[in-house]
């Protein structure tokens, strides 16, 4: 589910939309912290549905190489394909660092 943490961890990692979409779609489709094989061709037909068009292939590696980077997933094996990998998608509470206690 999409909250308003997720959207202000967008804004603070400068996330493009593909990859706000990606996220979202990983969020809402997948397990968070267990190993998953998201099929991104999926991911194009779902946002197709939301945005009008899917986003070309490129768009869709460079987004992917994006949450990579931010730690959002972490991709454990490549199949030799653009569109499948094995990956665990960490949750909202696990990337964001908690507040300083006070005391």
């Amino acid at each position: 589910m999409w909250t308003k943490k997720h959207a202000a961890y967008s804004w603070q990692q400068k996330l493009p939309p593909a990859a706000q979409y990606l996220w979202q779609w990983l969020e809402e489709t997948k397990s968070l912290d267990k190993p998953v094989e998201p099929d991104l061709r999926d991911f194009n037909k779902w946002v197709a549905r939301h945005r009008g068009k899917g986003y070309c292939r490129q768009t869709v590696k460079d987004a992917f190489t994006k949450l990579s980077e931010c730690g959002i997933v972490r991709a454990l094996k490549n199949f030799g394909h653009w569109a499948i990998h094995r990956v665990i998608v960490r949750a909202i509470d696990s990337l964001i660092p908690p507040k300083p206690l006070r005391g």
